[in-house]
């Protein structure tokens, strides 16, 4: 049982890097990968926060392809999203605070 709790623990800390990666990509401007871009033209069409939308298409996308459910599927769906739009709050309030022009 201990090693399964490490194993989640681990799973949603990878997550929440991945989130907060994905966001510093996304605020750069350098461009999205077509998941993020799926995401933010979806959001942006149906007036719903960025991480609830990437959420739901992972979940989809990946049940559509056939993917294995599991803990690891939920924790993704559940984890993900957020964690990207906590990275973007983040990198836009840490903006504010050194950018001030």
């Amino acid at each position: 049982m201990k090693q399964y709790l490490q194993r989640v623990l681990l799973i949603c800390a990878g997550f929440f890097i991945i989130g907060t990666g994905g966001s510093v990509f996304v605020y750069s401007n350098l461009g999205a990968d077509p998941l993020n871009l799926l995401s933010q033209g979806a959001a942006g069409i149906f007036h719903l926060p960025v991480g609830t939308v990437n959420s739901l298409l992972q979940f989809v996308i990946g049940l559509l392809l056939g993917g294995v459910f599991g803990i690891g599927t939920v924790i993704s769906a559940l984890l993900t999203g957020p964690s990207i739009q906590w990275g973007l709050s983040l990198i836009a309030r840490f903006q504010k605070r050194t950018c001030k022009i």
